[in-house]
């Protein structure tokens, strides 16, 4: 009996032992463990900001600005077709019928407004808010940047985007939301031999500037991805002349190719970066049939090839190429003519090569004076529809 009862002693003991020892290792664990890290934290940590929660972000670090996909990484916005018809074409109005241009408005990517267009507290934005998020289209808001009334000093560009933000609060206080804001000729604006009244400024302190203007952006609105547009046929590049000679060569006369690299490094240097570029080059610019006041003839030049050196330099640093297609002739006279320049403007450049990320259709002139119905020739809906076939077909 003994040997027995010292044999069920030891078994009883050795249970004991394991037990203790498990019971050891499970208080450790909830205690070193479990206080340090709650099951929210897996949840609510976004360490680099770009709305995607770390647990699900497949690309930590990203650069502030850029607008990522459901996996944290850089949105691409390679084939985007956006629309932006002009102020006074009915526009505001055009969301309260959907049913007019359902088709286009399933088929767009991004839709375009003029920041003024944005900034009335009386205007209802509903309309606009619902039928873009529902058709998961993106709004594009195009303002200047560094502005030439901001300010023509160091704080110009902090100034500027204080100017900008503003104008933006009633649609955002609507409910309504930005993905993508792009910067209208901003270096243009404030550089010494720039457009009229600009500040004077060196092309390092234009620079510095635009820097100071997209980081003020980016703190209040981290969320929207910001682009740099260039009103290409007013400046030298490539050893070319503007296209109305000495009248517009703006910045001096100094070659847009060491304005973008030098605005690029700066951009980057700061840890910004842009989510993409725009090209303005209306057709009869790039196809040189518009007049011009310089003392040769300026169809000689291959203006295509220009546009597309810009889209090879813009392209080289990674950021998206963006074209916009319209017709400066047509759009000061007609409908039909402002249709058939820019259909003419996307075939001949896509046949020249040109392969731009972003085909932006947009005016700023009186005609198309009507963007819909879609069904009806040379509205603006009608031309858009026309457009994405083409752009289709290339793809």
């Amino acid at each position: 009996m003994i040997p027995i009862l010292a044999y069920n002693v030891r078994k009883k003991f050795t249970a004991i032992f394991i037990g203790m020892i498990l019971l050891v290792s499970i208080l450790y664990f909830y205690q070193y463990e479990i206080p340090n890290k709650t099951p929210s934290d897996d949840v609510e940590i976004d360490s680099d900001g770009d709305g995607i929660v770390d647990a699900l972000d497949l690309c930590p670090n990203t650069l502030s600005g850029l607008i990522v996909d459901l996996n944290g990484c850089k949105e691409t916005l390679r084939f985007s077709n956006w629309m932006h018809p002009n102020l006074d074409s009915g526009k505001i109005d055009m969301f309260n019928e959907t049913d007019q241009w359902d088709e286009t408005l399933a088929s767009i990517d991004g839709y375009g407004f003029y920041i003024a267009e944005l900034s009335n507290s009386r205007t209802n934005y509903s309309p606009i808010i619902n039928a873009l998020d529902n058709n998961d289209v993106d709004v594009i808001v195009e303002g200047g940047g560094t502005l030439n009334f901001g300010g023509c000093d160091e704080r110009n560009g902090e100034h500027s985007a204080e100017i900008e933000i503003e104008k933006m609060r009633p649609y955002y206080e609507a409910g309504g939301h930005v993905d993508y804001f792009t910067m209208d000729g901003p270096i243009s604006r404030v550089i010494d031999g720039g457009r009229s009244n600009d500040c004077g400024f060196t092309l390092n302190q234009s620079v510095d500037e635009l820097v100071d203007y997209m980081q003020t952006m980016h703190l209040a609105h981290p969320e929207i991805g910001i682009g740099l547009l260039v009103n290409f046929p007013n400046w030298a590049y490539a050893e070319t002349e503007s296209y109305q000679c000495n009248s517009s060569n703006w910045g001096g006369g100094i070659d847009y190719y060491d304005v973008l690299e030098t605005a690029l490094n700066a951009i980057e240097l700061a840890g910004e970066e842009l989510a993409y570029f725009i090209a303005d080059n209306p057709w009869g610019y790039a196809s040189g049939t518009h007049t011009s006041v310089c003392s040769y003839d300026v169809s000689r030049i291959d203006w295509m090839d220009r546009i597309l050196s810009l889209e090879n330099q813009v392209k080289s640093h990674g950021i998206p190429f963006g074209m916009t297609y319209n017709s400066e002739l047509g759009g000061n006279s007609d409908n039909e003519t402002y249709y058939n320049d820019t259909i003419e403007f996307i075939n001949t450049y896509q046949d020249s090569g040109g392969s731009p990320d972003i085909r932006n259709i947009e005016s700023w002139y009186p005609y198309p004076a009507e963007n819909r119905p879609e069904e009806t020739l040379y509205t603006f809906t009608n031309l858009m529809l026309a457009a994405i076939d083409i752009f289709e077909k290339d793809d």
